[in-house]
């Protein structure tokens, strides 16, 4: 796939800017406490590394992998493994759209009792989605398009683009 395939929609510097704004946002909201951010792979860990250098509170990180085939139930192929239990607890994703495995991500981690639980995304695609879930923290209000770029890929192309890019198969 070739960038002239596709339609630019959110710069690399729009997209920066909007991280900083969501990573002073986050440390207002938590106020000098540590965070314990989880991130699901694979998608998400571009957008999760650049807010964690934006934030300054004291964080830890830990990988999330779920797989949720067409037409089947969420699994964990790779779960949590630092305790969150009383911890203020940040989920990071980068687009936010039907909601089924965060809405799921979300449900499994509150088992562990953390403190606090937040959710933010770059992207929201509320139009598309199935449950009731809403992002604590979101960067852009997006259509119901298909995006590639700044971690977001298709068929592994594309996740490499430092922008965000509409895709018409």
């Amino acid at each position: 796939m070739l960038k002239s395939e596709l339609v630019p929609s959110i710069s690399e510097e729009s997209i920066k800017d909007t991280i900083k704004r969501l990573a002073s946002e986050i440390e207002k909201d938590f106020d000098g406490e540590k965070l314990s951010i989880i991130c699901p792979l694979q998608s998400h860990f571009m957008f999760c590394v650049d807010l964690m250098r934006e934030i300054s509170l004291k964080q830890e990180l830990d990988f999330v992998y779920l797989d949720s085939p067409s037409g089947e139930s969420i699994k964990i192929l790779k779960d949590v493994l630092i305790n969150i239990r009383n911890k203020n607890v940040l989920i990071v994703t980068t687009v936010l759209d039907v909601g089924r495995s965060i809405y799921f991500l979300q449900n499994h981690l509150s088992l562990s009792y953390p403190k606090d639980m937040k959710l933010v995304t770059l992207f929201d695609k509320p139009t598309r989605r199935e449950l009731a879930i809403s992002s604590d923290y979101t960067g852009y209000t997006v259509d119901d398009r298909f995006i590639v770029g700044y971690g977001l890929d298709v068929n592994e192309k594309g996740r490499n683009y430092k922008e965000l890019y509409n895709f018409s198969q």
